[in-house]
């Protein structure tokens, strides 16, 4: 059934590593995944993948606090926290590109990301955002992203950088796993909105299959490739029996893991409000074509 859907989709999703060393000299990297809308750049992921870019900057402020008193208190000097972030790195795909501008949608855990110095085959189609109308309960869905891959990363304190082993063919290591739209769920989560940007409730779609490790940030589509919304997490809803004794054998708790992400509605929304480019179902000028 989506076979012809995740080859589109494969045409503009990529993996995104996210590297982080400590002050305690332990670096390791998680890896997300992220898709580009537009021909000048802008790409969509989880707002918790960038989650170092924050965290830094809250971080170097602690460091400036713990130097300023040890300058001034020298016979009572402070150490850092050996769990402090020192450095970060983020990975999109190829060693040339980088982000220029970051939107951040908390409640949607939702990033808006300006890319610069993509290669000109980098992508070659561009995707295509379901008409919300078109979104309704029980429909087939699809997503992609980059579970089960291992990445080995070490840190050089000497020239701030990180050294990451990557498959040499990570882009074809996407994996797709399907499932259906159960609900679509009012889900405030608490965060800053960008001043200005829509304050509407975020509506999320929920799948009958969870997402992966992995696959947080890249897209949930239907059986055409066009995008109903965007992994962002896996909900683990108790199903009500377990944890009791049965024939003297115990039962754990039963729970259905199911996935969310911001729906497409939600997130066209905060296109809008940016002025980035997307092309849409409803459009009438029918699907991009890339020359």
């Amino acid at each position: 059934m989506f076979v012809e859907a995740c080859a589109k989709a494969m045409k503009f999703t990529r993996p995104l590593i996210i590297s982080t060393a400590h002050m305690d000299g332990t670096a390791d990297s998680s890896i997300g995944t992220y898709f580009i809308i537009n021909r000048d750049g802008w790409a969509i992921t989880a707002a918790h993948c960038m989650s170092p870019l924050f965290q830094q900057k809250v971080i170097n402020d602690k460091v400036r606090e713990v130097d300023e008193h040890n300058t001034q208190h020298p016979e009572d000097r402070k150490e850092y926290d050996p769990k402090w972030l020192r450095a970060h790195s983020f990975w999109w795909g190829n060693d040339r590109i980088r982000f220029e501008t970051v939107h951040v949608i908390q409640p949607l855990d939702l990033a808006l990301v300006k890319l610069v110095n993509l290669p000109p085959d980098f992508v070659t189609d561009y995707p295509v955002f379901a008409a919300p109308e078109n979104v309704r309960q029980g429909m087939s869905l699809c997503r992609l992203g980059y579970p089960f891959i291992k990445v080995n990363t070490s840190f050089n304190p000497e020239n701030n950088s990180f050294k990451v082993d990557i498959h040499p063919e990570i882009i074809k290591l996407c994996f797709p796993n399907d499932g259906i739209l159960t609900r679509l769920v009012p889900k405030p989560v608490p965060g800053p909105i960008p001043e200005g940007a829509p304050k509407d409730v975020p509506i999320f779609v929920e799948t009958s299959t969870p997402g992966l490790l992995g696959q947080s940030g890249g897209p949930i589509f239907d059986k055409n490739g066009n995008i109903v919304a965007m992994q962002s997490s896996t909900a683990n809803i108790d199903l009500g029996f377990g944890d009791m004794q049965i024939n003297g054998k115990y039962m754990p708790e039963q729970y259905l893991n199911v996935g969310l992400g911001p729906s497409v509605g939600s997130i066209v929304k905060q296109l809008d409000h940016f002025g980035v480019k997307y092309k849409s179902e409803s459009d009438d000028d029918g699907y991009r074509i890339i020359g």
